[in-house]
């Protein structure tokens, strides 16, 4: 993970950088979505648009928000704080939940953090641990901070919530779903009969669509549970599709 003083957007490691609003992702490998993209170019040259972004939300660090449990600590480049359980556990708080790799920018001071790590849920909260990528002198020598130069310790005002976490896979599988079933089956990529680009955690997004034809056949930020891979390649989701039809099956709402 690289850092400067004046950058405002980081990457996570393995993930894509580019950083123009128009540009697509020429994915060839699985990596981790920049809040740049819109859209990618996949493994065999079609070009897919992202629907949306999914889970760029506004959270605020005063407890009176009700987001966290007490105010936020810094500690060097380390923020600390701790999160309300319901907006990591809960499917409708989906774009709310925070994950290693995803963005915290503070709007008040301009300064910008990536998640690096998300504790269990316990008495209500979950622990979480983010790193501050700007605002700050580092020592050329070290390659650590000397100075935070933050200008705003108390971290007033909104923060956004950018969901970078989200997998770019290289390749759009579609699948059979059944409405009132968990599972997914005839999963395949377009090329081969398989779903090996998909992996268990991985989290899909609905549209969000006013139009019920434009939603995908399943719950908004529902996951998967279980990958089969082989010619009759099938998924598992934590909750059972609403609809029955053959749709794609991708991290990311296309269009």
């Amino acid at each position: 993970m690289g850092r400067s003083r004046g950058s405002y957007l980081a990457t996570p490691t393995g993930g894509d950088g580019g950083q123009a609003l128009e540009a697509d992702s020429d994915v060839r490998t699985r990596r981790n979505l920049n809040q740049a993209n819109t859209g990618l170019i996949d493994a065999r040259g079609y070009r897919w648009s992202f629907a949306r972004k999914p889970g760029n939300a506004l959270i605020r660090f005063s407890r009176e928000a009700g987001f966290v449990k007490a105010p936020p600590t810094i500690n060097g480049d380390t923020l600390a704080f701790a999160y309300e359980a319901q907006f990591q556990t809960s499917p409708a708080q989906a774009d709310f939940a925070l994950q290693p790799g995803d963005f915290l920018y503070v709007r008040n001071s301009s300064t910008l953090f990536v998640v690096e790590t998300v504790g269990e849920p316990a008495d209500g909260a979950v622990a979480v641990k983010a790193r501050q990528m700007n605002n700050m002198h580092i020592n050329v020598k070290t390659g650590m901070m000397s100075r935070n130069d933050n200008p705003d310790p108390t971290f007033a005002g909104d923060t956004l919530l950018i969901k970078s976490s989200t997998p770019v896979l290289k390749q759009v599988a579609f699948g059979d779903f059944t409405a009132g079933s968990p599972l997914v089956g005839n999963v395949r990529r377009a090329e081969a009969g398989d779903a090996s680009e998909l992996q268990p955690g991985d989290r899909l997004f609905g549209t969000g669509s006013p139009e019920p034809g434009l939603n995908p056949p399943f719950d908004q930020a529902v996951d998967i549970v279980s990958v089969k891979n082989g010619a009759d390649g099938s998924i598992l989701l934590s909750r059972p599709a609403t609809a029955t039809r053959r749709a794609p099956i991708y991290p990311i709402p296309l269009k």
